[in-house]
């Protein structure tokens, strides 16, 4: 098993230990080591807040994560994207409220780690068949699945596929594997190899179907996420990206 891992700031515990958490991320400069999130009580401190840490970690190469729109309305996914420069967002759930900004995540191909165990869990919808991650699909949104803390929350990842196929039979592993490659922070040589490790899997479940492509999904993902980002039209608000490291 390969993984990589993600330094994660806490919401309710404020901007300066953000900072002080990106600064001891850049720090370490290790090839483990390939983003910078943020998690929390998003009622707690301004998104605003957080910029300079994650402008210190994206200094330095990191990618950027963040939980937005799960408690709190559709227009704050854009904010944070914005604001803090994200390449994935946490949850992003309550954009299924507002046309508008599911017509901005659709364009861009912003993943969002949607965790349906989780939402359940804490009673935001009362059941699968409540939970929108088939609406955000249905409007072009690029769907990943995450576990958020799958100790507290009794799930994995297999569950939150069961669940996410329960919600919507569209998104398969297939699909959702597909993107979740693109949107992995890795470098190309490792997503070769998921892609391959999928369509092995994919052909000894399913040996008699024909199924697309993982690598042409994959990369088709990939192609059409860079240039729907080259295309995103950021506030000025928006602090400068630095130029990635490789991971």
């Amino acid at each position: 098993m390969r993984s990589r891992l993600i330094t994660t700031a806490v919401r309710h515990l404020g901007p300066a230990a953000a900072v002080k958490a990106a600064r001891m991320a850049t720090s370490i400069q290790s090839g483990m080591l390939v983003g910078f999130g943020l998690t929390g009580d998003e009622h707690q401190h301004e998104v605003s807040e957080f910029a300079e840490a994650f402008q210190i970690a994206r200094s330095e190469g990191l990618r950027a994560t963040a939980h937005a729109g799960e408690h709190r309305p559709a227009d704050t996914i854009i904010e944070a994207i914005e604001l803090l420069g994200l390449d994935r967002v946490g949850h992003g759930i309550r954009a299924v409220e507002s046309p508008h900004v599911l017509r901005q995540l659709a364009e861009a191909r912003m993943p969002l780690e949607v965790c349906l165990g989780s939402n359940l869990a804490l009673g935001l919808y009362r059941s699968v068949a409540d939970h929108p991650v088939g609406r955000l699909a249905d409007a072009g949104c690029t769907i990943v699945l995450g576990t958020d803390d799958p100790g507290f929350f009794g799930t994995d990842l297999a569950r939150e596929h069961a669940l996410a196929v329960e919600a919507d039979p569209g998104l398969g592993i297939e699909t959702v594997s597909s993107n979740a490659i693109a949107a992995a922070f890795c470098v190309d040589r490792t997503k070769d190899v998921l892609v391959q490790m999928l369509e092995s899997r994919l052909r000894r479940r399913y040996p008699r179907r024909r199924s697309r492509s993982a690598t042409r999904m994959c990369r088709a993902t990939t192609s059409a996420r860079a240039s729907a980002r080259m295309r995103w039209r950021p506030s000025s608000r928006r602090p400068g990206r630095q130029q990635r490291r490789s991971s």
